[in-house]
């Protein structure tokens, strides 16, 4: 008997270890990013990264994959704050022949994003998943952390 109570509490402890779920909203995407992953492609060393920025005071998102500018509104929800669509993506038609196919992918990305979350866990940069319907991973944005003053 008392081996199946300290089973079951073993059980009950090591499912309270279980990691916390970090609550993310818009305002933690404020400022400058750049894109590490993009359908799957790890671009974590390439040397064109494309970029994103946004001002959330403004709901606004900004891109630059090498080429062309794309800029849109984000649109959120306040009963959901990892729920985020973009709306209103706009991109200028300049013709270039490098990094087309991860323009074209980000923006294929951005027409599916259904909402966000917190990203892998490192000690020198912060990062965030933009995932599509059923949780499908669409492209993930990495900046290095600010250290606090001391």
């Amino acid at each position: 008997m008392k081996k199946v109570f300290y089973f079951c509490l073993c059980i009950i402890l090591l499912g309270s270890c279980k990691s916390q779920k970090t609550v993310v909203s818009f305002t933690d995407l404020e400022g400058e990013w750049s894109v590490t992953e993009l359908s799957g492609v790890d671009l974590a060393k390439a040397d064109a990264k494309p970029k994103m920025s946004f001002n959330t005071a403004e709901k606004r998102m900004a891109a630059d994959a090498g080429c062309n500018n794309i800029a849109g509104m984000a649109e959120l929800t306040t009963s959901n704050p990892s729920a985020i669509k973009f709306t209103g993506v706009l991109a200028t038609r300049k013709f270039c022949l490098e990094n087309m196919d991860k323009e074209t992918a980000l923006l294929k990305a951005l027409d599916k994003i259904e909402s966000f979350g917190a990203g892998p866990v490192s000690p020198s940069a912060v990062a965030y998943v933009f995932y599509g319907a059923e949780k499908e991973k669409l492209f993930v944005i990495e900046r290095a952390k600010v250290s606090a003053p001391q």
